[in-house]
């Protein structure tokens, strides 16, 4: 994937995000929300995902799905049991991950 802008972080375009994957378009691709002038930060250093400020209530809320969690420190915590949650699509240039 090309690298955008000229931040000290290695920056990649965000297409779409998709919470969930039961859903998929014609080209068998996640559904998802258009996100055009997003960008994502690429760390290999921590396990933290950074969202817009805006975004982040309609994702949490997608990605727990009614399961408790903790905010503490501008941080949210919640149980490790994967069974819980929704997936995660992200899809940056022609390739989608996983969450």
């Amino acid at each position: 994937m090309p690298l955008t802008g000229s931040s000290k972080y290695w920056t990649v375009k965000v297409n779409a995000v998709r919470v969930g994957g039961s859903n998929y378009n014609s080209d068998n691709t996640p559904a998802g929300w258009r996100l055009t002038s997003s960008v994502a930060y690429l760390e290999t250093a921590t396990s933290l995902l950074y969202v817009p400020k805006s975004f982040f209530p309609t994702l949490i809320v997608q990605i727990l799905g009614g399961n408790y969690y903790t905010v503490s420190e501008g941080f949210y915590w919640s149980t490790c049991d994967l069974s819980k949650y929704q997936m995660l699509f992200i899809a940056m240039g022609q390739y989608y991950f996983v969450i």
